[in-house]
């Protein structure tokens, strides 16, 4: 446990690095400040197993940023799991090395690489997820040769996101003289294969969670998923205070956010889906209002530090059971009291209770009240808040817009929008087209003009005459090979009769009649016999031989 009578006086020995610390209004140290930052500072490597909010980042930049000059050079490396903590991590780095005037720089997705890579041209310290890093390697924008510090931060979560293969690609292009600090919730077979294989001799500290068991407050409610959104609507009007409500999917973050806005909830979403743009504006925005509800997936669980956060709706219940841990410690962090409410499913409640024991959680379960049942449309389309003014003008702006652009056109009615248009017209606008396609389709002769008037069947007449009738079209050829091209067809009384059917016929002969010219074929018959008599003896005489 943290000693009271410890400060940052007896950790930090380089005062610049102190007087950042105390800009920031970090006063007392934390118990993973207190056990990792003397340990970094002897230059050791350290795998440190903490929870989120336990004060990770100032610990291990208050261990490195002694030793990091300003040479205009990758230093020190920081790999996060997420953009959303790339930026955080950013954030606090920046705020302590600029009494060094030390220059740093975030890599991430959904921005710019040129201009990233302009910006880790003059960079000491850079901080990136595995995937741009190694894009920004791939290019030749980042040289990691003169790297002395390798941060690895929520190592599990990283391997997690399946991002395994992504850290040893990047280890294995840092020198091997550096020093390496890990950091993990927990420590899973991925973060142990790291650690064997990149991490020799490492000091082991093991912290617990920043989370005070007697500030937070735990209760579940045993629900259908039909009711829950009229419970989790139910409890966010009775206390309008700042919370998050965690799902697993970003269909139904999208789905509770937009039923959220229809009934008069100020909310905001966040999940992995959005552009990063839009992703870091929702969190700068939601930091600055007091009673807004965060609709998220589990990308906010784990780094992100939300000020005064009052409430924790579990709307889902995490796959994982660490997970559950880093949700609910998003809240009664520094002292401050939090609650974490979860809604669970009849079959769950034995396992759910089970995890609370085995993490040492005191839970209450709370009887359902009765709330007004409120309709859930599962669309996923988010419609724009009307609250909004400036929607609200965007949206005048571009009916002007559009107003404009049909009286220039000479529209007899300018007011008459696409929608307002009969059914009618639409359906006979559809048929004239579809039907302009069927005859161009229908076309036998791809290398006639394009004008020109459709050819009729016979190869002979000239290319651009008019289509004869049925009339007057030349007749169809005799079926004979014999008679001319251009022949009448002849009717079947007066053409040649067919031969019979021996293969000695004439070709265009009568063919016969099982009655009339029947030919003398007793011979034929007999020898077709014999033949048939010869070839059963064969086959007997052959299984004879066989079974012998």
């Amino acid at each position: 446990m943290t000693n009271s009578n410890e400060n940052f006086n007896s950790l930090i020995k380089d005062k610049t690095i102190l007087q950042a610390v105390t800009n920031m209004g970090i006063l007392k140290p934390t118990e993973i400040q207190i056990k990792t930052i003397p340990l970094i500072l002897e230059g050791k490597n350290i795998i440190a197993e903490s929870a989120t909010g336990t004060g990770k980042t100032v610990a291990f930049l208050s261990g490195i940023l002694p030793n990091v000059n300003k040479e205009k050079k990758v230093q020190a490396l920081i790999i996060v799991p997420t953009r959303e903590l790339a930026l955080q991590v950013f954030k606090e780095v920046k705020k302590m090395s600029e009494v060094k005037k030390l220059i740093s720089c975030a890599v991430y997705g959904g921005e710019s690489v040129s201009q990233q890579a302009k910006d880790i041209r003059f960079s000491d310290i850079v901080i990136g997820t595995p995937g741009r890093i190694i894009d920004q390697m791939n290019r030749g924008n980042l040289n990691l040769k003169g790297v002395k510090f390798l941060i690895l931060d929520e190592a599990d979560r990283m391997c997690d996101m399946g991002f395994a293969e992504d850290i040893s690609k990047i280890i294995d292009k840092i020198p091997r003289h550096r020093q390496t600090l890990m950091f993990s919730a927990t420590i899973t077979k991925d973060v142990s294969n790291i650690e064997r294989k990149y991490i020799p001799n490492a000091e082991r500290v093991s912290v617990e969670s920043k989370v005070d068991p007697s500030k937070l407050l735990q209760e579940y409610y045993v629900v259908k998923s039909n009711q829950k959104f009229s419970l989790l609507l139910h409890l966010i009007k009775e206390n309008p205070k700042k919370s998050i409500v965690f799902s697993n999917t970003r269909r139904e973050v999208d789905v509770i956010y937009n039923n959220l806005i229809k009934n008069g909830v100020e909310a905001f979403k966040l999940h992995g889906g959005l552009e990063q743009r839009k992703r870091t504006h929702t969190i700068d925005k939601y930091h600055t209002h007091k009673t807004a509800v965060l609709i998220s997936s589990d990308v906010s669980a784990r780094g992100i530090h939300i000020d005064n956060l009052e409430y924790i709706y579990n709307y889902d219940l995490p796959k994982d059971d660490t997970q559950y841990v880093h949700r609910i410690g998003r809240t009664a962090r520094a002292g401050q009291e939090g609650k974490a409410i979860t809604f669970i499913d009849y079959r769950d409640e034995p396992t759910f209770i089970k995890m609370c024991k085995r993490f040492g959680f005191s839970i209450k379960k709370i009887d359902v009240p009765e709330v007004k049942v409120v309709s859930f449309d599962r669309t996923r389309d988010v419609e724009k808040n009307t609250n909004n003014k400036s929607d609200i003008r965007a949206k005048d702006f571009f009916n002007k817009q559009v107003g404009f652009l049909r009286k220039s056109r000479g529209s007899q009615n300018p007011r008459t929008t696409r929608n307002e248009t009969s059914f009618r017209d639409r359906k006979r606008a559809v048929s004239e087209s579809s039907f302009e396609n069927q005859r161009s389709k229908n076309r036998f002769h791809d290398d006639r003009k394009r004008d020109g008037p459709r050819p009729s069947f016979d190869g002979d007449r000239k290319r651009d005459g008019p289509r004869p009738s049925f009339d007057k079209h030349k007749p169809r050829p005799h079926t004979d090979g014999d008679r001319k091209r251009d022949g009448p067809r002849p009717s079947f009384d007066k053409h040649k009769p067919r031969s019979s059917f021996d293969g000695d016929r004439k070709r265009d002969g009568p063919r016969s009649s099982f009655n009339d010219g029947k030919k003398d074929d007793t011979k034929f018959r007999e020898k077709v016999k014999k033949d048939i008599k010869k070839q059963k003896k064969i086959v007997k005489n052959k299984k004879y031989v066989k079974k012998r």
